[in-house]
């Protein structure tokens, strides 16, 4: 189970058909769709150290986790509908680990991406640290080092050869990583975690607001 460490302006979680207005310390059950508004930020911890960042106007849905601290064992699964997420692997092994949107599947070979999905447009996945597997639904895949991007497009092409992201892919990053890092920071208080997110959205949300800065070269934009 996932418990929400930082929850700032509209975000909310949806099971079912139950909607209800997400505060810090709401535990995430398996099946929710987290989602959030603009301004918005939302930081997710698993009880094995996975952290899962959440960009505002993103949809995100926690489809499985299962996690045997005794033994290390355990499987998660998240699907990002729409908008960007940063994710930090935590201690199950990274083959049982799935991140995917609608035309893309991450295979977690790394500790830490950044992954965005504009409906209708595309897919890029950022490289912080470690590698990555990028994969179409197809199953064509390349690998990304850290350091790099690839995108797919929603019309069912390959993804691109793993690249230096461009200056507008790495505002996107960089804006979405100022919650992460700051609660990494071991002496970091909750208030203080707050705090920090709140005075991030600003750029978060310009950012998020440039759909096309993860798209590439695409003239339409998207992630």
């Amino acid at each position: 189970m996932a418990t929400v460490q930082v929850a700032v302006n509209e975000v909310q979680a949806l099971v079912g058909e139950n909607r209800q207005s997400v505060v810090a310390g709401y535990k995430v059950a398996f099946d929710t769709k987290i989602i959030t508004g603009s301004l918005s930020t939302n930081l997710d911890l698993f009880n094995d150290g996975i952290t899962i960042v959440i960009d505002a106007n993103s949809e995100v849905t926690f489809d499985k986790f299962v996690y045997n601290p005794s033994t290390g064992a355990g499987k998660i699964s998240v699907n990002l509908a729409k908008g960007v997420l940063r994710f930090v692997s935590g201690k199950i092994q990274k083959a049982n680990v799935t991140v995917t949107t609608p035309i893309s599947i991450v295979g977690i070979r790394g500790t830490q991406f950044v992954l965005g999905y504009t409906p209708g447009i595309s897919s890029t996945v950022i490289v912080e640290e470690g590698e990555t597997t990028f994969a179409n639904r197809a199953g064509v895949s390349v690998v990304v080092p850290a350091g790099s991007a690839s995108t797919i497009e929603e019309d069912g092409g390959d993804p691109t050869p793993a690249a230096p992201p461009s200056p507008s892919q790495s505002a996107v990053a960089a804006s979405i990583n100022v919650t992460a890092s700051t609660v990494a920071a071991p002496a970091t208080t909750m208030s203080t975690v707050a705090t920090a997110v709140a005075a991030g959205t600003a750029t978060t949300a310009s950012s998020a607001s440039s759909i096309g800065a993860m798209g590439g070269n695409n003239e339409n934009g998207g992630y």
